[in-house]
């Protein structure tokens, strides 16, 4: 059954809750229920067991949560954003499950090399925790910096896509 409106889907993971928002075939966001965006917000109803949306999504985070790669064609994104930072979030996509890339890299990606603080405010407002995976975005001396969800998530994030690209190489 398709969903007629907006609606929220709470799944529990290995990191705490997420709250997918979206309808039918379309994700509109993909945060942890703790991320700041969600603080002081009206509630949204939440989707039936039945809809379209909610028998797309949890599947697919349950699967990332397997293989530590997200299958980007199971569902489109809801095209929203300054066109700077749909083009930050597509070369975020581009980056390898196992990997890192510095700010640095990716403003000299884009082809703007003092654009590092930029390309850092785009990763800030990143909806699509997961899919656009930010978490594999790094200071250039290979820090951990800034993440929505929380430093500690972002550690794990990147070790368990770490362990589950070499256990694939195998």
């Amino acid at each position: 059954m398709a969903c007629s409106t907006t609606c929220v889907i709470r799944v529990p993971t290995p990191l705490g809750v997420m709250i997918a928002t979206g309808s039918n075939q379309r994700i509109s966001s993909l945060l942890f229920e703790d991320h700041k965006r969600f603080h002081g917000q009206p509630p949204i109803a939440e989707c039936r067991e039945d809809c379209a949306f909610s028998s797309l999504i949890t599947p697919a985070i349950a699967e990332y949560y397997r293989s530590g790669s997200w299958n980007n064609s199971t569902i489109a994104l809801q095209s929203w954003g300054t066109p700077f930072q749909q083009q930050v979030w597509r070369a975020l996509a581009d980056v390898p499950a196992g990997t890192t890339r510095s700010y640095q890299e990716i403003a000299h990606a884009l082809g703007r090399p003092t654009a590092a603080r930029a390309v850092a405010g785009a990763c800030r407002r990143n909806p699509y925790t997961l899919i656009i995976p930010c978490h594999r975005i790094v200071g250039s001396n290979a820090a951990l910096t800034g993440y929505a969800g929380g430093l500690w998530r972002k550690e794990w994030l990147l070790q368990f896509e770490h362990k589950s690209v070499r256990a694939r190489s195998l």
